[in-house]
């Protein structure tokens, strides 16, 4: 867990949505994939500690994913399941 969260600490520096306040688009869509990350890693926090323990691990999160009928704007997001 420790690997992955370092990963995605490395990966918000380059994303964070502050570091493209010139290009609205751009920071609302890193904005929207930080929370996708978030989620999977907390997540994959919750199965790990369910491995742990011998609990039930819990259901994956729905993510956000690109698709070419999502719309007929440029890298539109719709929610998939």
């Amino acid at each position: 867990m420790a690997a992955l969260r370092s990963a995605a600490r490395s990966l918000w520096r380059r994303v964070h949505p502050d570091l493209f306040q010139r290009h609205p688009a751009a920071a609302a869509s890193n904005q929207r994939a930080m929370q996708d990350v978030g989620a999977f890693l907390d997540a994959a926090a919750e199965r790990h500690h369910a491995l742990l323990t011998g609990a039930p691990p819990p259901p994956p999160p729905p993510l956000a994913v690109p698709s070419a009928a999502a719309g007929a704007e440029a890298g539109a997001m719709r929610l998939t399941r």
